[in-house]
């Protein structure tokens, strides 16, 4: 989701946002070996939203990513929030924060039932 999120609203991923996203990651805990295999999928997945050029299917993939993580047991209203906390601390993290970061964490706040007080 943090490195989706970070992909489509700007269009890049800045290092001071891979910084942010991984120590994101952390907190959610695990070991060493589990951090890894995150980077890992994190960078494969990286590689499919810059080899995919069309947009919507970029867009349609963030918001499903949303979707499933709203569906999940595990994903209670203190994690939402949490992400949405970590979703806009990911977008300043560039010292830039886009228009456009603050509609899509609008929006994924909206899936879960999160209000975003700008």
């Amino acid at each position: 989701m943090y490195a989706a999120f970070a992909q489509i609203t700007d269009g890049e991923i800045t290092p001071e946002e891979m910084k942010n996203i991984k120590e994101k990651v952390r907190r959610w805990g695990g070991d060493q070996q589990e951090f890894d295999r995150f980077c890992n999928v994190m960078q494969e997945a990286l590689k499919w939203f810059d080899s995919n050029t069309d947009l919507q299917v970029r867009i349609d993939t963030l918001e499903e990513i949303a979707l499933i993580l709203n569906g999940e047991d595990w994903f209670t209203p203190a994690n939402r929030q949490l992400v949405v906390s970590d979703l806009i601390n990911i977008a300043m993290a560039d010292n830039c924060f886009h228009d456009q970061e603050k509609e899509w964490i609008t929006r994924i706040g909206e899936v879960w039932g999160v209000e975003v007080e700008w």
